[in-house]
């Protein structure tokens, strides 16, 4: 058996609506046991982060299955939906998702820690910080006071208080200038190889799935259309999509 095999998340035949209109079509996707990534590329209203918010248990699925460590998260017993959080944890486009305006870092991280019944106590806290690149003092600032990398890296922070197996990162770059951009991409993969950590990648940058990837899949009006190895799926793509929209989409230079 090998590193990958293990299914850490399984989404099996599902299909997600708002309402009557239905957005994610019999999508099967999985992500094995980290340290992997997994891209989920598609256009604006393409169904991406639909699927992400249906795996972070935000959205029921009008049928098929989503699993996270053979927990089906549509039935979830008290103490399941207790490990599943622990073992999922989210990284948005804008670290102010996550962080209250009102809570200086140091009691934002101390929250997520208890959640999970973790000490709280500064040391856990400087570490974090440390841990994501910050200095330990940064604790006592709310999240006003930061700038736009600090705060995506203390919400980075906050989702590993819960010592998580995978990350769901939804265009957790885009709203970072290109230099900020390329100092947390290197702070993902470092933390992907220390942490064993499996991502769930949903985003239009094709830069950021080939630094962060083992595979991708691209979605289409609610359908995967392809999936691969990186390397096949944006080098060698052979849906009429996948290449319109790779042609479509410039590949920033992100080193």
């Amino acid at each position: 058996m090998t590193q990958h095999d293990a299914r850490l998340l399984a989404i099996t035949n599902v299909t997600l609506a708002y309402g009557k209109r239905v957005v994610v079509d019999d999508v099967s996707l999985t992500v094995p046991t980290g340290p992997f990534g997994l891209g989920l590329i598609g256009e604006s209203g393409s169904g991406k982060t639909t699927i992400a918010r249906a795996a972070l248990g935000l959205l029921p699925v009008k049928s098929g299955v989503i699993a996270v460590d053979g927990m089906n998260l549509a039935r979830l017993s008290r103490s399941e939906r207790r490990n599943y959080r622990r073992i999922v944890q989210p990284v948005f486009q804008d670290g102010t998702e996550v962080l209250d305006p009102r809570m200086t870092v140091r009691a934002s991280l101390q929250e997520a820690l208890r959640v999970v019944g973790r000490p709280a106590h500064g040391d856990v806290v400087a570490d974090l910080l440390v841990d994501v690149g910050l200095r330990a003092d940064v604790m006592k600032l709310h999240p006003h006071q930061l700038s736009g990398g600090q705060r995506q890296r203390v919400a980075i922070a906050r989702a590993l208080a819960t010592e998580p197996r995978l990350l769901i990162l939804d265009e957790p770059t885009s709203a970072l200038d290109v230099t900020v951009q390329a100092r947390v991409l290197d702070l993902f993969e470092k933390l992907r190889e220390e942490r064993q950590l499996s991502f769930l990648l949903i985003t239009h940058n094709l830069a950021i799935v080939d630094r962060l990837c083992d595979e991708a899949a691209v979605i289409s009006a609610g359908k995967i259309v392809e999936r691969g190895t990186t390397a096949d799926v944006l080098g060698d793509p052979r849906h009429a999509y996948t290449k319109k929209l790779i042609a479509s989409v410039p590949r920033l230079a992100v080193s």
